[in-house]
């Protein structure tokens, strides 16, 4: 007679994810994935196992961003040689990037603005013509 496999919902679902290293999540994950590929589960039993391992996942992802937010950056020395640690600050951390990329969009989108001249944005054969400046004499490049 086959045996009852244990449905992970069983004794898993009510697990906080606090009280959950991220080692036992993600071997969680794994094992149930490794079911779900074995093919020997029913429709039901599959659902569920999927529901588990997407919960698990999550709680993995939140473990990891977690630790994240725990890493000290190292800033400097001081006289002695010592490094120097502040705390990781993800929000300053994608700031000076957002600004970056807006900056970036905002210039492209001024030039697109500011070219008006219809012929501009023609291609002309000169722009492809590899006799018209070879690159490949210029003394320096590599």
């Amino acid at each position: 007679m086959a045996k009852k496999k244990r449905s992970p919902s069983d004794s898993d679902e009510g697990t906080n994810p606090d009280e959950m290293d991220f080692e036992s999540a993600i071997g969680e994950v794994e094992g149930i994935v490794h079911e779900l590929e074995s093919g020997e589960l029913g429709l039901t039993e599959s659902l569920n196992h999927y529901e588990v391992g997407i919960k698990r996942l999550n709680e993995c992802h939140k473990l990891l961003q977690s630790a994240e937010r725990k890493i000290s950056l190292l800033s400097g020395f001081d006289s002695d040689g010592n490094p120097l640690t502040e705390p990781f600050d993800d929000d300053a951390e994608v700031s000076p990037n957002k600004a970056g990329r807006k900056n970036r969009n905002a210039k492209s989108k001024t030039n697109k603005t500011t070219s008006t001249n219809p012929s501009s944005k023609k291609t002309r054969k000169e722009d492809f013509d590899d006799d018209a400046g070879d690159d490949d004499d210029v003394p320096g490049l590599f």
